[in-house]
């Protein structure tokens, strides 16, 4: 079938309010049987988004965990890796801590090579429970990226999931790595700054660069950070556009209610200058106007 073709999947992105992609929506059928939950009663289209949503959200930001490149001299170097111990010193005292590795693992911990292959294994032996909104999540480190997997609410997973959030908001851990000190007793590393990219699929201009940076970077250092980010994710300048072309989204905007025939005609009276013909070319200049102020050249 094609995509234009099913009414189910039509069905979900009005409820999601934006289109899904077509190598997620195959996904979701193959793994999470979105398509035969929705065409059984077992869920609704409004479940089906809630349910997109919820992936997007953990999976739209795939991020290498951030670590300090400032040049720093030995002596801050030092200080960085006895600032680590330190936090994981104090996250040790934690009760909640020892209390799940003793109810998961027995009191031991996990090498850190294991652990992406422990936390799957549980996930494929807990899956989560059908028509259970909203999905869990668990982050975790795998081969240097951050990994999400849906996991089963209430389970052994979603239990280190909050306390590994819980942890991150205390320590200014990245979630992931306070599931892998959880778990295997690694110490995070004290990061300087952190540089998140967030993407706008439905409208690109709203996609924004967060840095969080600690009051020790110098200006300097700051800008590179942000300089670096910026080159990784666009693929050169913005488009300017021209007054014409500002001006007529402006109009179109302010007049939304004329017909494009009737809205042609006050702009020819109003912008003698710039006036249209066709009502053809009036139509797609406004259109490319639009889709041109509201993109961005990513790379």
């Amino acid at each position: 079938m094609r995509r234009n073709d099913d009414p189910l999947l039509r069905a979900v992105e009005r409820a999601l309010g934006c289109p899904i992609p077509e190598r997620l929506w195959q996904w979701l059928n193959a793994y999470l049987k979105l398509k035969a939950d929705i065409e059984q009663g077992r869920i609704t289209p409004e479940g089906g988004a809630e349910i997109v949503q919820q992936l997007l959200s953990a999976l739209s930001d795939p991020e290498k965990p951030q670590f300090v490149r400032t040049r720093a001299g030995r002596g801050d170097e030092l200080q960085n890796r006895v600032i680590s111990l330190l936090l994981a010193h104090e996250a040790e005292k934690d009760p909640r801590v020892s209390l799940w590795r003793e109810r998961a693992l027995g009191g031991r911990l996990l090498a850190p090579q294991a652990l992406a292959g422990w936390i799957r294994t549980v996930a494929a032996e807990q899956p989560p429970e059908p028509n259970t909104l909203p999905v869990r999540f668990i982050q975790f480190p795998e081969n240097g990226w951050v990994v999400s997997l849906p996991v089963r609410a209430g389970g052994i997973l979603d239990q280190l999931e909050r306390l590994a959030q819980s942890l991150a908001r205390i320590f200014d851990w990245h979630p992931a790595e306070a599931v892998a000190f959880i778990a295997t007793g690694q110490v995070p590393q004290f990061r300087l700054y952190r540089v998140r990219f967030t993407r706008q699929f439905v409208i690109p201009r709203l996609s924004r660069i967060t840095l969080e940076l600690c009051p020790t970077l110098s200006p300097r250092q700051v800008a590179r950070l942000y300089d670096a980010m910026r080159k990784s994710v666009l693929s050169g300048r913005p488009k300017r556009l021209s007054e014409r072309q500002l001006k007529l989204v402006l109009f179109r905007l302010t007049h939304h209610q004329l017909s494009h025939r009737d809205a042609l005609r006050r702009w020819n009276r109003a912008y003698r200058r710039w006036a249209y013909r066709r009502l053809d070319n009036f139509k797609r200049d406004v259109r490319v106007a639009i889709e041109r102020l509201a993109s961005l050249p990513f790379a």
